[in-house]
């Protein structure tokens, strides 16, 4: 029996995920698949065909683009349609390693599952979550980028574990950034649109005072929404992401270029040339002139 495992609190950036398993599954046409349980974390995305996931009581209409996730010990159910069964692309995964694992981690049958072997909570301080049901039918990156990890999986090449690590990371990290930006994998054309717009209008005029209103009146929407979609994007403010900007493009010009230091300030955005030496240590925890002094040219 293994010991449970406390619930564990992490940012999106601590994890380091492991396969258990994953899978390329063509169901049958009357085939039964549940009700049933894992002791792990479980990724299902819809390659082709149709039917019905049911998660933890809930029906979900699912057709191929749709990617469906369920947590350790939650109820679910595969119901493909006779005419056109689902082909699915499954992932079974922990956000962090374990030496040990229980074996078969799943699925099981309700009556033959144990709570006391589940091997890991996890919740996120920055990150909403994974909902069970995403709608990718307009991503298709989502199911390629899975696609790679599963071939990679499978082949077993040299160095593989360490390519299958590095690959799920990203591939979670991008799902999690679609979840954030939307709701779903993508967000309407003219919202999407509009984002990329007000991110390229940041990154072009970086070093001029910028403001919610400003961006608002240059796109046509409310300041309150560019906030909203600014952070959903990013996670940060647009103070924050203008400074990480600056502070960026500093460094940049202190290691690569031989541009004096006022003029550095300057160009990104500082009058102050001690002001900007203030910020620039905090955010960096040295000043520039240590970062010139101590930087090999180029």
């Amino acid at each position: 029996m293994m010991n449970p495992i406390f619930h564990q609190v992490l940012s999106l950036d601590e994890i380091d995920p492991r396969v258990n398993y994953m899978n390329i599954i063509q169901c049958e046409p009357n085939g039964v698949y549940g009700p049933r349980m894992i002791y792990d974390y479980h990724f299902m995305y819809v390659m082709r065909g149709k039917g019905e996931i049911e998660i933890n009581g809930t029906a979900y209409h699912a057709g191929e683009g749709d990617l469906f996730f369920n947590e350790p010990g939650v109820v679910h159910n595969i119901l493909p349609d006779p005419s056109d069964p689902f082909l699915l692309n499954g992932l079974h995964f922990t956000f962090l390693p374990h030496e040990k694992l229980p074996y078969p981690i799943g699925p099981l049958e309700v009556s033959l599952f144990r709570r006391e072997q589940i091997v890991e909570r996890v919740s996120f301080k920055d990150f909403s979550g994974f909902p069970n049901h995403i709608d990718c039918r307009e991503d298709v990156q989502v199911g390629e980028k899975l696609l790679a990890v599963t071939r990679e999986y499978e082949e077993q090449k040299r160095y593989c574990k360490t390519r299958i690590d590095g690959l799920l990371k990203a591939w979670l990290a991008y799902v999690a950034q679609l979840v954030e930006v939307g709701g779903k994998a993508q967000p309407e054309a003219r919202t999407k649109q509009s984002l990329r717009g007000v991110i390229d209008f940041i990154h072009a005029h970086y070093n001029e005072p910028l403001t919610y209103e400003m961006l608002g009146q240059q796109f046509s929407f409310h300041p309150n929404y560019i906030n909203r979609m600014l952070r959903a994007w990013s996670g940060y403010s647009l103070h924050q992401y203008v400074l990480n900007l600056r502070m960026k493009k500093a460094l940049d010009m202190l290691v690569y270029t031989s541009v004096p230091l006022g003029n550095i300030a300057a160009l990104v955005g500082y009058e102050d040339v001690s002001y900007f030496t203030r910020i620039f240590k905090k955010k960096m925890g040295c000043t520039p002139g240590q970062v010139r002094k101590n930087t090999i040219p180029w």
